[in-house]
């Protein structure tokens, strides 16, 4: 299955303030793909809202098709 990638479901817990996100062990989410970096996106919640921001990855952060600016 050459060019296919899977995805497991996984659910994570967000009783924090900033949700880090990468490949790297220590990660509040981790994500094993080579095409995520280390320490990729950190997910904030403040006053009921959430932003997403890329940690300058080297394949950039997504969101519904759209890359995330600096």
């Amino acid at each position: 299955d050459t060019g296919k990638v899977y995805f497991i479901m996984r659910e994570y817990p967000l009783d924090v303030a900033s949700v880090y996100i990468g490949r790297a062990e220590g990660n509040r989410v981790v994500i094993d793909h080579v095409s995520v970096s280390r320490r990729h996106a950190r997910l904030d919640f403040v006053g009921g809202e959430a932003r997403l921001d890329d940690l300058s990855s080297a394949t950039g952060t997504y969101v519904g098709g759209q890359r995330l600016g600096p």
